[in-house]
């Protein structure tokens, strides 16, 4: 997996929290990587760095296969918050 862009916040969680990872396998269909890479950075992307500039979030990641696998996926999106509640915002 190699991550295509990435966003990080400037600090880290409490001392004893349990950081929480979330990840959502996208299938794009042939030909259409273009079209998803474009959509992605409008309308995603200000999400989740609006979501790790409020402290929300953690971190967040697109990634994509280097070595295709099963073909199921083709991109992953992975999200971390401080504990799992911080998926609920």
């Amino acid at each position: 997996m190699r991550d295509i862009e990435n966003g990080y916040g400037g600090s880290m969680p409490a001392a004893g929290a349990q950081p929480f990872i979330r990840y959502n396998a996208i299938k794009v269909h042939p030909g259409k990587g273009r079209d998803f890479r474009l959509a992605w950075d409008k309308y995603s992307k200000p999400v989740y760095d609006k979501l790790v500039a409020d402290g929300v979030v953690v971190a967040w990641g697109l990634m994509t296969e280097d070595v295709k696998t099963t073909g199921n996926f083709t991109h992953i999106v992975w999200v971390v918050t401080s504990d799992l509640a911080g998926m609920d915002k």
